[in-house]
């Protein structure tokens, strides 16, 4: 039933917010029915199996896993998402797995960066142009990632994202200048 279909990855997002539950829940084979579900006609499936996979990716031991189980892709896609909540737990789940130089690659291989610069507009909620902002930081990082940022029209958002609000933000913005 549709219920039991949002129960589940609920109970899973709400076990992942811990630290031990996490490594337990990949161990056991989580990863792959999360990933399955963010194909899911409904909304809070993708959203409750996002925020999941946002917390398994938190630590450095489950990024390599979610990638193996080809699921960058799927949250690559999942940021063109007409869901708010779903675009920002996206970007969030992508910006932690940017930390990871190898995942990087793959992340732009995929072409994660257009939908991630698409997140940089002033009509974006804050949260998500801070996840989508700390992605692009962490890619661009990378050197090999710079002339990819810059032809994805990242520089003229990145700039944008300078006069936000927000702190963070603006940080991110400005360190990812710094990189490029």
């Amino acid at each position: 039933s549709e219920a039991i279909q949002e129960d589940a990855p609920g109970a899973l997002r709400n076990l992942s917010a811990v630290d031990e539950a996490r490594s337990v829940i990949v161990f056991e084979g989580g990863l792959p029915p999360l990933l399955a579900l963010l194909r899911s006609k409904s909304l809070a499936v993708q959203e409750h199996s996002c925020v999941t996979l946002r917390h398994l990716t938190s630590g450095d031991t489950n990024r390599a896993k979610l990638v193996k189980e080809n699921g960058v892709f799927p949250l690559i896609e999942l940021l063109k998402s007409d869901s708010e909540e779903i675009r920002e737990q996206a970007a969030g789940t992508i910006h932690n797995l940017a930390i990871d130089a190898d995942i990087r690659s793959v992340i732009v291989q995929k072409q994660g960066l257009p939908p991630l610069i698409d997140l940089l507009q002033p009509s974006m909620p804050e949260r998500t142009q801070e996840q989508a902002m700390g992605a692009i930081r962490n890619i661009s990082v990378s050197p090999q990632h710079e002339t990819e940022i810059v032809k994805a029209g990242g520089v003229t958002r990145i700039v944008t994202m300078l006069r936000s609000f927000s702190k963070v933000i603006q940080e991110h913005a400005a360190v990812a200048l710094r990189n490029l």
